[in-house]
């Protein structure tokens, strides 16, 4: 079994975190894009594409609130 070193445990450990961060963010961007079809039947290509941009955790988790409150896909993209 070879030796790890401190910083490189470190680095896995840093990599762990990322990792499942960019899983939390892709499950949240998934489920804005799939709450929005449902509540507004479909949504434009554009919409999609730029939530799908969006790379901040706590962004997306308020988006994620918003959309039981957005009357319309209009308010809902002014919130971008």
């Amino acid at each position: 079994m070879p030796y790890i070193t401190s910083i490189e445990r470190l680095g896995m450990e840093k990599g762990e975190i990322i990792g499942r961060e960019k899983g939390e963010i892709g499950m949240l961007k998934e489920s804005i894009i799939e709450l929005l079809e449902f509540k507004f039947s479909s949504i434009p290509e554009e919409l999609k594409n730029t939530i799908n941009n969006l790379d901040e955790i706590t962004v997306l988790k308020q988006l994620l609130k918003q959309i039981i409150t957005v009357s319309s896909l209009e308010e809902f993209q002014e919130l971008l």
